[in-house]
């Protein structure tokens, strides 16, 4: 399990290796499968950027490695991180959202 619905959030994910699931609960109990992520895909951008709780559950299906950009540190003081280290937090917004950027 890397998170639950409704967990507090405040990371971002980038899978290594291996793969997970994205889900939900239907309104009847029943799992919900948003979306089967695997290596080089994000995810946890929403509760990063809008300060809501995690909006589904990622589940791990095999041996994953993820790489995890966290604002532990307070929302304020993870920006200012991002900002200082530009250079990686661009890489890895680029290999997160790949095509998407401001025209040169």
């Amino acid at each position: 399990m890397v998170f639950f619905e409704n967990d507090l959030g405040d990371a971002l994910f980038m899978i290594l290796s291996g793969r997970v699931k994205v889900t939900i609960l239907s309104d009847d109990g029943r799992e919900v499968i948003l979306s089967m992520l695997s290596e080089h895909d994000c995810f946890g951008e929403m509760s990063l950027l809008d300060d809501q709780p995690r909006s589904a559950t990622v589940i791990a299906l095999s041996e994953t490695d993820i790489l995890e950009y966290s604002g532990q540190a307070g929302r304020q003081k993870s920006w200012t991180s991002m900002f200082t280290y530009r250079r990686a937090a661009f890489a890895i917004l680029s290999a997160c959202f790949p095509g998407r950027g401001r025209p040169s």
